[in-house]
C-alpha cells in the first residue's frame, strides 16, 4: 500500500482546494470530499507545528517596527514597499546593510536570543516532520476519473491517490 508523507499531505491539501470548483464527476467529487476530510487533521497539526511561540511573535513586531522606521518614506511619511526577489512586498530600505546589522543585533540580544534559537529549532523539526510519514487511508482515483481542466501541477498533488488507484508510481520503491 502507498504510503504518503505529511510534505505530500500538504501538496494535495493545496491540490484538493484548488480543483475543488471544478466541474466533475460524482466520484472524483466524492474522492476529494472524503480525502479533504481525511488529511484536516494531518493539515491543522503540521499548522501548530509551524506556529511561532508568543516569545518569537513579540521579536517579530519588534522587527516589523525597525523595518517601517529604517524604510524610505512617501510625501505623506508612509513607508514605500515593493516587490522583492519572491514577489512578495517588502519594505523599500536604502542602507540594507546597516539595517541588516541592527536586525542581527537585535537577535542576539538577550531579549530576544532565546526566542529566536527556539524559534529556529522549531523550524528544523517541522521541516523533518514534513518528511515523516502520514497516518492517511488513500482513496483510489483512476486516470478515466480526472475531469477536464486538471493541470500538470495538479496531477503532482493527486499522484499519491493516482498510485492509489493502480497508477505506476513515479519513483521506484526501494527492495
Amino acid at each position: 500500500m502507498r504510503k504518503i508523507t505529511n510534505r505530500e499531505v500538504q501538496q494535495m491539501w493545496r491540490t484538493i482546494n484548488a480543483i475543488m470548483p471544478l466541474e466533475s464527476s460524482p466520484k472524483f467529487s466524492y474522492t476529494l470530499v472524503v480525502m479533504r476530510k481525511r488529511i484536516v487533521p494531518v493539515i491543522e497539526a503540521l499548522a501548530a507545528a509551524q506556529a511561532p511561540p508568543d516569545a518569537y511573535t513579540e521579536y517579530d513586531k519588534k522587527r516589523l517596527e525597525l523595518c517601517r522606521e529604517r524604510a524610505e518614506k512617501d510625501d505623506k511619511g508612509k513607508p514605500q514597499m515593493a516587490p522583492g526577489e519572491s514577489g512578495a512586498l517588502e519594505y523599500v530600505i536604502q542602507d540594507m546593510e546597516a539595517f541588516n546589522a541592527e536586525v542581527e543585533a537585535m537577535k542576539v540580544s538577550d531579549a530576544h536570543r532565546e526566542a529566536v534559537e527556539a524559534y529556529t529549532k522549531q523550524l528544523e523539526d517541522y521541516e523533518k516532520l514534513r518528511d515523516e510519514e502520514a497516518d492517511v487511508a488513500l482513496m483510489g482515483l483512476r486516470f478515466e476519473d480526472i475531469p477536464e481542466g486538471v493541470t500538470t501541477a495538479h496531477m503532482m498533488g493527486l499522484q499519491p491517490l493516482l498510485e492509489a488507484g493502480g497508477a505506476p508510481p513515479l519513483e521506484p520503491e526501494a527492495d
